[in-house]
């Protein structure tokens, strides 16, 4: 839970210094960096978790419909949102890829976090 908060403060600390420096071009960029690489991550760990409710031997619900339309959409999501940021032009493509390096910053994050801690 403190994780989470902690990753909700910095990614609000990322969106002011982004509108601070880049201006609202680079804070469109950042929204759409950090939106479509959360989503991107979040599609792949659906998946993950309905494969292996799959393996244990656990009957797929309609929400498995669901995520797996999440997982087919997410790289089209993220290369509209990619594609947007450079029609926006400015600073919004450079926000863009801070939004991607927050999000994957705070997957390694996590995992070191997870790999140190107790089972």
């Amino acid at each position: 839970m403190r994780f989470w908060l902690l990753w909700s403060l910095i990614a609000g600390l990322g969106a002011v210094v982004a509108v601070t420096v880049g201006g609202s071009t680079a804070g469109q960029g950042y929204a759409m960096g950090l939106g479509g690489t959360a989503f991107s991550v979040l599609a792949l760990k659906w998946i993950i978790g309905t494969m292996a409710n799959a393996a244990t031997g656990i009957k797929p619900g309609l929400g498995t419909l669901w995520v797996v339309l999440a997982f087919f959409v997410k790289l089209p999501v993220f290369v509209t949102l990619a594609m947007a940021s450079h029609r926006v032009g400015g600073d919004a493509p450079t926000g863009f890829a801070a939004g991607i390096l927050l999000v994957y910053s705070a997957l390694v994050g996590w995992a070191v976090r997870r790999e140190q801690s107790p089972p």
